[in-house]
């Protein structure tokens, strides 16, 4: 592919495909097609809209219920009975609402992200970030994170589809906020999120915006009605976005890999490659820009050869990467929902090639709403009609018609699994028996996990070096058995018939404890030819080769044993594999460190177990452990009845019955559900519903309206972010239930003057369980000092529904605060006193550094010595505009004469915060300052700045009064009109108006003081004198020049002025 790299190593690292394991990638050869069918894979799914491939297992896929807002698992062709996840109380659902889109994190194999998307009950769009439990087969339904709430205008038009781009960034399609012709013109509006591909830092804090998008927001790119489905190409990264058309076009919108974003698709001014048909104009745009970015291909509602028939509903796909059919690599699939179809084209970055029909190959698929992909790239097919389909290759093979033909083991009939003939023909062998039956991918004869075989017979996660599982010192039992060869070849490794390639491989992370020599050995401990090598970092796509060995010394069976140094804390990559293809096996590996026994909390080295080194009582403490702060701004469990004050019927309760009491629960039943809790979720006490707590069921719940349970206001002002966490039971039983059945958290940042809602259940909920839930108030709030939260439950049926609810362990914490952190290094100011790292001269526990910014000291001294030249630079380059070249005002923005100002005056004016008309200048140095001064005063200045604050010092004080001579001359309490740093009243001559540099001598240089007294341009033949200046003309020439100089010192009299001149 002429790429600059070596085909093995391209198809090591997985840049290129090797379907056919050749050596040769799939892109340099012609390989032929493939006929194609489709298999049911599932089927009884409530609306399923998406099927998400397991990135650590093919054999796993998760489908998306729009309607139930459960998650179920698919794996080897059976739907497990355990939803993996149900958010059915936080979505609303029906037509394009409900459970919409999912993501899996980059790292789910370490971290268990995968993120959701979904309309909450209020009809909004919800990005969420969730946690696998312990249990691969559950989530951890608990630890939602809210990343983002985007509010929708109608009830279509949502969008869906998330999904993560190659760059580790999350992207998010959202619709235009519904209706037609994007009434509200959302697409083309940058400061609306709707109608925009946006691309979220989930990795990084609140708001989640990458420094390098577009717009500074989270758009990446606008201009879009409906991107439903988008993928990117796993193998190039580039973009493809369907985007449902309205009355006319349905379009494939492409951007390539590296795109800076910042595209604009044309709608709504443009409905694919036409004008908008029924659009007014569009909001920003018109369809004839040349700006705007084409699809790469539309078609008409009314169809084309290719597309025959009505089409109305474009569903986007996914590029072929799977190796099952070879033949289709590179080729994009998609389909059309109201037309059944399936489509296919091939796009090369600048052409369309191969648009095929492929509807009668792969069966009639009704209302077909979405496209997945599995880890392997092989591609799936969702039926809202309750199905999900695989696409396979068609052999002319039939499975289930009970007859065993070529390429089946067996053929029971039927194509159900778990019957020992599983889906695909093949025998469901016996796991851990050590034979490779048909559907496993391993079987090292048992069935424990952790050894590279898992309890299922399939290779475990160390198969991919992006998966590696962390591998300690000790020995390991391992498997390479069915595992792939994904890592590179080094010609400086030549353990192997090809140049130092590693077949069949396993991968291991190893973190070193100690520093010393590690031994990794699998001599006469394996069945097979083994090969071992050990990179010297964890980048996968950037491996440093650090060691291998093929046949160790003294080994048997063509065993490994190989040796090399490591570093107390550092990372590294081992890979298992074998000699040549073919050779794959099972033993056992050992690893030892013999740099141990060591971790040693002081001595600077980040070893096992700690997590700072070393301790300094501010990040790490005297263990090496991490010092995690975080301030508890309110809590309250209820233990103490309610010293809190919380409003136990709030404002806008109504409600007959079921006044909220804190105290010990006494639970009650209803129809053999518990309805109010019998205990507290901790300890003894709760806060709950219910005016005689373990009464009737009937008469003592809520009744007649609502009642609100309102905290006592919080003060969150000066606070970033802050999580509000507690736990909640709510049951709610239909007994004529109607919408006015409900259930609310809603927080307060004006003293309940407005709410605004956290989460809420209508209408029937059988929820009657302790619930745990928490919330990054800054997502819906402004942190203020009247924050305020509520819990309310209402029951508004005339039937009379049994209504309660009950809530404990509320908190309210923030990320600790720095006492004071007067210059925002993140250390607080009386640590940096104490430590020496900051003078505090005066004793008053604030940095001298700070202090000197008032208004507790001044600083009128000292500092670096101006250079003229330097601060004329300045002032020609930057200052000209508005205070001339010269600083004696003018320029094109006349700005005020700026002579014999100090560095301190400046300073004050050009630093944040500023008044300053020119703007701020913080890149300005102290020497900066000090040249600009020097040039302004023309011999040096006064009112140095030098860091010390001046009660610290011995200072001149000349006239005795108010400050030093320098904080004097800074607020024009003196004039210096010779710029020598004293105050002319101090001056050690008689001052006089003609001896203005006061050297007791009057010559030019008192003359060239002088002219400072006129205010207009003294070459432009009509000057403007200031007051009392206008006989200085001495000469009558109109013009105040050199020339008049002689007549001016003859005419001083002894008083030291002019006849007839006032002294200015």
């Amino acid at each position: 592919n002429s790429n600059g790299t070596e085909d093995s190593i391209d198809i090591a690292n997985g840049d290129s495909n090797d379907c056919n394991g050749n050596t040769i990638p799939d892109e340099c050869e012609s390989i032929a097609e493939v006929p194609m069918t489709t298999i049911e894979i599932a089927s009884g799914l409530d609306t399923p809209v998406g099927v998400f491939g397991d990135p650590t297992d093919a054999s796993r896929m998760f489908v998306l219920e729009q309607n139930s807002g459960q998650i179920k698992i698919i794996e080897n062709g059976l739907v497990l009975g355990t939803p993996f996840l149900n958010i059915s109380g936080l979505i609303s659902f029906g037509g394009e609402r409900g459970l919409l889109g999912m993501a899996f994190h980059p790292d789910y194999a370490s971290n268990g992200y995968f993120f959701l998307n979904y309309t909450n009950t209020s009809g909004n769009t919800v990005i969420a970030r969730y946690t696998v439990s312990g249990n691969p087969n559950v989530a951890d339904a608990g630890s939602a994170v809210i990343i983002k709430t985007i509010n929708q205008d109608f009830s279509n038009h949502n969008g869906g589809n998330i999904a993560f781009g190659p760059d580790g960034m999350l992207y998010v399609g959202m619709g235009d906020g519904g209706s037609g012709d994007d009434p509200n013109n959302r697409a083309q509006n940058l400061s609306s999120l709707l109608g925009k591909m946006l691309r979220l830092d989930v990795d990084g804090g609140a708001p989640y915006i990458p420094g390098d998008n577009p717009f500074g927001n989270e758009i990446w790119d606008y201009g879009l009605r409906n991107p439903w489905r988008f993928s990117f190409d796993r193998l190039t990264g580039d973009l493809y976005i369907a985007d449902v058309g309205q009355d006319a076009r349905e379009e494939v919108d492409f951007e390539p890999a590296g795109s800076l974003g910042g595209i604009n698709y044309g709608w709504d001014c443009r409905e694919g490659l036409i004008a908008t048909p029924t659009s007014s104009g569009g909001y920003g745009c018109v369809a004839s820009d040349p700006t705007l970015t084409d699809p790469i291909f539309d078609v008409a509602h009314s169809g084309d050869p290719i597309h025959p028939g009505f089409i109305c509903s474009i569903i986007g796909g996914y590029v072929y990467r799977g190796c099952a059919m070879p033949g289709l690599q590179g080729t994009y699939f998609y389909g059309d929902y109201c037309g059944n179809w399936i489509f296919s084209l091939r796009y090369d970055g600048s052409t369309i090639t191969d648009r095929v029909n492929r509807t009668a190959e792969l069966g009639s698929i009704s209302s077909p709403v979405a496209f997945g992909e599995d880890a392997d790239g092989e591609l799936y097919i969702v039926s809202t009609a309750g199905s999900v389909y695989k696409i396979v290759p068609d052999t002319g093979i039939v499975c289930g018609n009970n007859i065993v033909e070529t390429g089946e083991e067996c053929d029971d009939g039927n194509t159900t699994p778990g019957d020992g003939c599983d889906q695909n023909c093949q025998f469901e062998g016996v796991c851990g028996d050590g034979n490779l039956d048909g559907g496993e991918g391993c079987d090292d004869g048992n069935t424990t996990p952790g050894d590279g075989c898992d309890e299922n017979c399939q290779v475990e996660t160390a198969d991919d070096c992006q998966n590696a599982p962390p591998i300690t010192d000790g020995v390991h039992e391992y498997s390479t058995v069915g595992a792939t060869t994904d890592g590179p070849a080094n010609a400086s490794c030549t353990v192997s018939g090809d140049g130092g390639q590693t077949y069949h491989d396993i991968w291991y992370e190893y973190t070193a404890e100690c520093s010393g020599t590690l031994t990794i050995s699998t001599c006469d401990t394996v069945n097979y030819d083994s090969d071992l090598v050990i990179y010297d970092n964890t980048d996968c796509g950037n491996l440093s080769f650090l060691a291998c060995n093929d046949d160790g010394a003294g080994c048997g069976g063509f065993s490994s044993l190989l040796t090399a140094p490591v570093v107390a804390g550092n990372s590294y990559l081992i890979r298992v594999g074998g000699w040549n293809d073919g050779d794959q096996g099972n033993g056992t590996i050992s690893i030892s460190n013999d740099g141990g026994p060591c971790s040693v909390c002081g001595n600077g080295v980040v070893e096992s177990g700690e997590e700072c080194d070393p301790p300094d009582g501010v990040t790490c403490d005297a263990n090496c452990q991490d010092i995690v702060c975080e301030d508890i701004v309110f809590e309250d469990d209820f233990e103490n009845g309610n010293a809190a004050g919380w409003d136990l019927y709030g404002p806008g309760s109504t409600a007959s019955t079921g006044d909220g009491v804190i105290g010990d629960p006494v639970g009650t039943s209803n129809g053999g559900d518990q309805a109010q809790p019998e205990d507290a979720f901790a300890g003894t006490g709760c806060m709950f519903t219910g005016q005689n707590p373990g009464g009737s069921i009937g008469t003592d719940d809520i009744d007649g309206g609502v009642v609100y349970l309102e905290s006592p206001t919080i003060d969150l002002s000066g606070e970033t972010e802050a999580d509000l966490s507690f736990v909640r039971w709510y049951y709610l039983r239909d007994l004529g239930a109607d919408s006015g059945d409900f259930y609310v958290a809603e927080v307060s940042d004006n003293n309940g003057s407005s709410w605004v809602e956290l989460e809420s259940i209508d209408n029937q909920s059988d929820a009657n369980s302790w619930t745990a839930r928490s919330f990054d108030l800054e997502s819906f709030i402004s942190l203020t000092s009247t924050v305020k939260f509520r819990f309310g439950a209402a029951d508004g049926s005339s039937a009379g529904s049994i209504v309660e609810l009950a809530i404990d362990n509320v908190s309210v914490t923030a990320p600790c605060g720095l006492d004071a952190d007067c210059n925002s290094n993140g250390i607080e100011d009386a640590d940096e006193i104490a430590g020496g790292s900051a003078a505090d001269c005066n004793s008053n526990d604030v940095p001298d550094e700070c202090d000197i910014q008032g208004p507790t000291s001044s600083d009128c001294d000292g500092g670096p010595v101006g250079v003229p030249a330097g601060g004329q630079a300045i002032l020609t380059n930057i200052c000209s505009g508005c205070h001339g070249p010269t600083g004696m005002g003018g320029g094109s923005l006349p700005g005020p004469n700026i002579r014999n100002r100090s560095r301190v005056f400046i300073w004050n004016k050009l630093l944040p915060p500023t008044n300053h008309p020119g703007g701020a200048h913080p890149e300005f140095t102290q020497q900066d300052f000090a040249n600009i001064e020097a040039f302004l005063s023309d011999t040096g200045g006064r009112g140095r700045p030098d860091l010390i604050p001046d009660e610290c010092q011995s200072l001149s004080d000349c006239d005795g009064q108010n400050g030093s001579d320098g904080c004097d001359l800074e607020a024009g309490l003196q004039d210096d009109l010779d710029f020598d740093g004293i105050p002319d009243d101090c001056a050690v001559c008689a001052t006089t108006f003609g001896d203005g540099d006061e050297d007791c001598d009057i010559d030019l240089a008192d003359y060239l003081l002088m002219q400072q007294c006129f205010t207009g341009d003294i070459g432009s033949g009509t000057p403007v004198y200031a007051t009392g200046c206008v006989c200085f003309d001495t000469d009558g020439d109109g013009d105040v020049d050199v020339n008049d100089y002689g007549a001016y010192e003859a005419m001083v009299g002894p008083d030291g002025q002019i006849a007839g001149c006032q002294t200015p």
